[in-house]
C-alpha cells in the first residue's frame, strides 16, 4: 500500500493563495471561519484537539479540498503522529517559531 502525504507538493497551478483561503474550524462555542495564515501561524491554541474540517475560498465560497492545507498544520492524529516521530516539523513548537 502506498501512501502519498502531499508534504513536498509546491505546485501552485490554479490554486489560490493562502490568503484566499478561509478554514472551517468546530468548536465547542460554534463554527469558527479562520483565514488559513492566521491558523498556521497560531494553531489550536490552547485548544490541541480541534481542526479544520473544511476550506472554501474567501472571495468566491467555492469549496476547496482541505489538502491545499500543508499536511503539518492540519492537526489531525496523523499529522501529529507524524510530527511526533519526526517526519514533519512541529509548526507550533517554541524553537520552530525561533527558527523557521
Amino acid at each position: 500500500m502506498r501512501v502519498f502525504l502531499d508534504m513536498e507538493h509546491r505546485s501552485r497551478a490554479g490554486r489560490p493563495s493562502p490568503g484566499e483561503v478561509i478554514l472551517i474550524v468546530p468548536h465547542n462555542w460554534g463554527t469558527l471561519e479562520i483565514s488559513m495564515p492566521y491558523w498556521m501561524a497560531h494553531g489550536p491554541g490552547l485548544r490541541p484537539g480541534i481542526q479544520p474540517v473544511a476550506a472554501r475560498h474567501a472571495i468566491t465560497g467555492k469549496p476547496l479540498p482541505l489538502r491545499i492545507l500543508p499536511l503539518r498544520y492540519r492537526n489531525t492524529c496523523f499529522s501529529r503522529w507524524l510530527i511526533r516521530v519526526g517526519l514533519l516539523r512541529d509548526p507550533w513548537s517554541k524553537s520552530s517559531q525561533n527558527n523557521p
